[in-house]
């Protein structure tokens, strides 16, 4: 649900950040102190808030909002999978490098996926384009239908007998 232009611009902004701090942990309460309300009021202030339809309408246009930039759509999915498959993708590695008297020390290196890595992606981005296809005998022989075929025939001709 879209919010209408004027109930944006009937929200104060006190009650704008009532609507931020709510979404962030849905403790209405809470969201109200954060947001400036008084301690002493604030549980009931935000009762009230969470009654009015302009407040109600505008968490949900700002929540749809949030909830879109945290699903990946299928375009960043192909996006990211290519560049894993074009090794274009670096990777933090912990290595460990002799620094003399028998001692060693830690360090983190970038290094480019492995190639293991950059096959899964090439077989995924090729199943999500239908580029494998596996080849699977349909056909079925079935006794049934050779044995009732038979049966037709005798019948017919008049040379069914008893088995």
């Amino acid at each position: 649900m879209k919010t209408e232009n004027k109930d944006i611009e009937t929200l104060t902004d006190k009650q704008k950040a009532f609507c931020l701090e709510y979404l962030l942990d849905f403790n209405a309460t809470q969201a109200a102190i954060r947001a400036g309300y008084s301690k002493k009021t604030a549980r009931q202030q935000a009762q009230v808030l969470l009654t009015k339809l302009d407040i109600q309408n505008y968490i949900k246009d700002i929540s749809g909002k949030t909830e879109k930039k945290k699903i990946m759509d299928v375009q960043e999915i192909q996006e990211r999978l290519t560049a894993l498959a074009r090794g274009e993708v670096e990777e933090d590695v912990v290595v460990t490098e002799n620094i003399g008297d028998f001692t060693s020390q830690a360090r983190v290196v970038k290094k480019i996926v492995g190639a293991k890595d950059q096959v899964k992606a090439l077989e995924l981005l090729g199943k999500a384009n239908a580029l494998f296809i596996e080849k699977v005998d349909a056909s079925v022989k079935n006794d049934s239908q050779d044995l009732l075929r038979r049966y037709l025939e005798e019948a017919k001709h008049g040379t069914l007998t008893k088995k």
